[in-house]
């Protein structure tokens, strides 16, 4: 076999696995927002929860403990980047799955193995299609590295590392998201600075493999096949999704708010009033609280009457 058919042997089927997962969930669903919803309440449920009264129509939403019930324009981005963000897991995993379902990769070329074929590593250039013959000098006394094929059939191993991997992925976005509502500002250069460094660092994962190709550590570590190139590309995206498809000023600022309003609820004078006084008919200090308090039963029904009306409008523009 040449190397880009070991290549398609790991790819191919995921891709038409998940194309075709994809058609008929539409088909059977046609509500991508239906699924969305799923996806955030059993695949991001630490960072996505849905909370439902018996007594409200409407479900609350909370991302990290942040209120997004009136949210709508902000609750419909986040459900999409959820299932965008899962659709790119989902694909890595499965290219991982495949790969080492189906493929065993090494640096040994080995003559009295015919069922492997080598391929000549090229750090510069398109690498050779063809195998090698493993006994030639120049491979035999190391001047030249290789990196070899076999297929083989391992589920045991595919589908405990691919779990691992796609449990790894979902608690990365829950440590992620904790890490960017720590900042108390939303229009901080934290924000910018950390969006910058993930960019460089993953920019750092993509060309690690290449500089240890050069290396007999990197050829027995790595290969460059289309799943590993695929792969990176899906990090890549998936990292996009994450720092950009969030609206991340928002939730910073709705958690400013939030923290706001607790403080002034704190400091609030009315809920340090003495039991006693407060039972005695007519005093200023009770009239005081008793308007303190339908003020604020007041504002809680215009907040509510406001949340739906903005659900409403944001729903017909859907």
């Amino acid at each position: 076999m040449k190397q880009y058919e070991y290549g398609l042997v790991a790819v191919l089927p995921p891709i038409l696995i998940l194309t075709l997962c994809y058609i008929v969930t539409l088909v059977k669903v046609r509500d991508l927002f239906h699924i969305a919803r799923w996806i955030a309440k059993n695949v991001f449920s630490d960072t996505l929860k849905e909370k439902k009264k018996k007594e409200d129509e409407h479900p609350r939403w909370l991302f990290n403990d942040i209120d997004l019930t009136c949210e709508a324009r902000t609750l419909s981005r986040i459900l999409a980047t959820s299932l965008m963000l899962f659709a790119g897991m989902l694909a890595g995993t499965f290219v991982l799955f495949w790969q080492l379902l189906l493929l065993e990769m090494s640096s040994d070329c080995d003559v009295a193995d015919p069922s492997k074929d080598c391929f000549e590593v090229k750090f510069w250039g398109w690498p050779k299609q063809d195998p090698v013959d493993c006994n030639s000098p120049a491979i035999q006394n190391g001047a030249k590295h290789v990196y070899c094929y076999k297929i083989v059939f391992n589920f045991g191993v595919a589908t405990g590392a691919s779990y691992g991997v796609f449990k790894l992925s979902t608690l990365a976005f829950s440590l992620g998201s904790s890490a960017l509502l720590t900042i108390n500002n939303e229009k901080s250069k934290i924000l910018l600075a950390f969006r910058v460094t993930v960019v460089l660092l993953g920019v750092l994962v993509m060309v690690i493999p290449s500089v240890l190709m050069a290396t007999p550590f990197g050829v027995a570590l790595l290969s460059t096949n289309l799943a590993a190139m695929l792969q990176t590309l899906i990090v890549a995206f998936n990292l996009a999704f994450f720092l950009w498809g969030i609206p991340w000023n928002k939730l910073i600022a709705l958690k400013v708010t939030k923290k706001n309003s607790k403080d002034i609820g704190l400091e609030n004078p009315v809920a340090a009033i003495d039991d006693e006084e407060a039972r005695v008919p007519g005093n200023v200090s009770t009239l005081e609280s008793e308007v303190k308090a339908s003020l604020g039963r007041f504002q809680k029904a215009k907040a509510a009457l406001t949340c739906v009306v903005t659900n409403e409008e944001h729903s017909n523009e859907i």
